[in-house]
């Protein structure tokens, strides 16, 4: 059709009568990865390194079930110790799934993995077409795929011989499929996976996740440390910067103190990169009022607009609703409503009139979102096309840099406000994933927080890369708090048009719960929270109340709740009400 120009009527008319022939050929769609030959050969391990793979070793040799805690500080070469685990495996005639956290993982991880394996390695995340993962599926069954690199739902990947599971940033909160359901914690269905097929399973970090430290301290996973970067590399330098102080003698509220500004013309003039991290996207926070002090909000949502200068409009980055740049307030009339706070999109723009030289890629939901966006972006980074690296918590992990030198968190502090008992841990991972980042080959590394609350002990902590002191001081909150990893928690929540009747629903599930707990020994250790407004308690034009059940065995929880189901079912008066459920969850917002 292409090269006659015509239609495919003419070409099937031309079939029919028999003066062309048809022939049919399977391809395979590319999964958007580079395709290259195993040449890459195993790398001398360190003693910790080797230490930590004749664990996993022994476990493969054995057909053994055993979960590792890989706890290795960042660029301590746990990928090393992965593929030369998944190497052993492969001899077995087995097969290995690895788990990242992030599709902008994904790139780095399949380049080392091809590198080592060749074409045998292959990519599942959300981003495949239908026919790409159905293409896949096929590789798979056909035993042309025996590694499976991929994002949550790469763990239900049908491997027949599964030999070995890696959880990779098993810490992630990016594991946990929050909405829709099924509601899963991939680490969690990896773990039982393993103990189901009786094979080993590693889960790997810098920063454990509470729940795996607590695992290894009573005995149910194995600790396995790796303590020294690799090479002739060490631990970047951190420096505080107390941007109160900042604002008192620079007097204004500027987004890059005099010290970040200063080591970044540092590294520039050395031809070195930095990272600059913020975990926010857009140009500013939201668009304020100076007259009535109200912000310009989302009309379907409990949450404000973020504004993106380069699209020209606002955004809500829950239900996508958008409006133009506003010229007066909707609450009072008052003209001109101001934009406040910043996103990457404002830091781009103010490093690039600070340094008008420096090529600036920027990495976030805005430039990498789409089938392939942050492919085309990691072959610019990959090519070192760059000075600066911007960008949120996609460049946060995981990335082996070795010309990044700096790196910059612009506001250290953003985490820690979210009303989440897991606020401390996020921003504790945060900061030691990203400062991780800097001097990971022989050049010294160094790290500038900016943060209004610089006593903060998490802030503190990854400053003084004490994550010993973290996890003790955590742990103790967390058992005196009876929060997890101590207890488990089992959340329903509820949803409707209707604030009154939601209300209303959630309030009476949590009565039945009380009743039952209260009449019947059987739920007694089990505590009943609420019902109360979800923190953002709208989204989408839908109200949002939640239950929360607290306790130390699940299937008690899970008991007590289905028994007040039951009865909370038979009324006609939940029509309207969605209620959904979720064990362990990881956002309560």
């Amino acid at each position: 059709m292409r090269r006659v120009k015509c239609s495919r009527e003419v070409i099937a008319a031309l079939l029919r009568k028999g003066v062309l022939a048809e022939q049919t050929t399977e391809l395979d769609r590319p999964d958007g990865y580079r395709q290259q030959a195993a040449a890459g050969q195993p790398h001398v391990l360190l003693p910790e390194q080797d230490e930590a793979f004749s664990r996993v070793a022994g476990a493969i040799q054995q057909n053994r079930f055993e979960t590792f805690l890989l706890y290795g500080i960042t660029g301590s070469g746990k990928t090393e110790v992965y593929l030369q685990a998944i190497a052993l495996v492969l001899e077995k005639g087995r097969q290995a799934i690895v788990l990242v956290p992030e599709i902008s993982l994904t790139p780095q991880a399949v380049a080392r993995f091809r590198s080592r394996f060749g074409p045998q390695v292959g990519v599942y995340h959300s981003h495949l077409t239908p026919g790409q993962k159905y293409d896949l599926w096929r590789r798979i069954e056909s035993g042309a795929v025996q590694i499976l690199i991929g994002a949550r739902s790469a763990i239900f990947a049908p491997f027949p011989r599964l030999g070995l599971i890696v959880v990779d940033e098993e810490h992630e909160h990016s594991y946990k499929q929050s909405d829709p359901a099924p509601r899963y914690h991939a680490r969690d269905v990896a773990v039982w996976r393993a103990r189901h097929l009786g094979i080993p399973v590693i889960l790997g970090s810098a920063t454990p996740s509470l729940e795996s430290m607590r695992n290894a301290e009573v005995g149910k996973f194995r600790m396995l440390r790796l303590t020294r970067r690799t090479g002739e590399a060490s631990l970047p330098t951190i420096r505080l910067i107390d941007m109160a102080e900042h604002v008192r003698q620079e007097g204004s509220a500027g987004l890059i103190s005099k010290m970040l500004r200063e080591a970044v013309q540092e590294r520039l003039n050395r031809r070195e990169q930095v990272i600059l991290f913020l975990n926010r996207r857009g140009f500013s926070n939201f668009f304020f009022c100076m007259v009535c002090k109200t912000p310009i909000r989302c009309d379907h949502c409990d949450v404000v607009m973020t504004w993106h200068k380069a699209a020209g409009k606002l955004l809500c980055h829950y239900c996508g609703d958008e409006k133009p740049r506003p010229t007066q307030c909707p609450a009072c009339q008052a003209p001109d409503p101001a934009p406040l706070g910043a996103g990457t999109q404002r830091i781009e723009e103010e490093m690039a009139a600070l340094f008008p030289e420096a090529r600036i890629l920027r990495v976030d939901f805005d430039t990498a979102g789409g089938k392939h966006g942050f492919l085309g972006i990691w072959d610019q980074i990959e090519r070192g096309d760059y000075d600066i690296l911007l960008g949120t918590q996609m460049i946060s992990k995981g990335l082996h840099l070795e010309h990044v030198t700096l790196v910059g968190v612009i506001s250290a502090d953003h985490s820690l406000f979210l009303p989440d008992f897991r606020s401390a841990e996020r921003t504790f991972d945060q900061l030691t994933q990203v400062a991780g980042r800097a001097g990971r080959m022989q050049r010294a590394g160094e790290v500038i927080l900016q943060t209004f609350i610089p006593h903060h002990y998490a802030i503190q902590r990854a400053v003084a890369h004490d994550a010993e002191g973290f996890y003790k001081q955590e742990l103790h909150m967390r058992e005196m708090l009876h929060f997890p990893p101590f207890h488990r928690l089992l959340l329903a929540r509820f949803s409707g048009v209707d604030p009154a009747r939601v209300r209303e629903r959630a309030g009476r599930l949590a009565a039945l719960l009380r009743d039952k707990a209260v009449r019947r020994n059987t739920w007694r250790g089990v505590s009943v929270y609420g019902p109360v407004p979800c923190p953002i308690a709208r989204i989408k034009d839908h109200t949002r109340w939640q239950v929360l059940l607290r306790g130390q065995t699940p299937s008690l929880m899970r008991g007590l709740l289905m028994a007040a189901l039951e009865e909370y079912e038979r009324d006609k008066k939940r029509a309207g009400v969605t209620v959904t459920l979720d064990m362990d969850p990881m956002d309560l917002l």
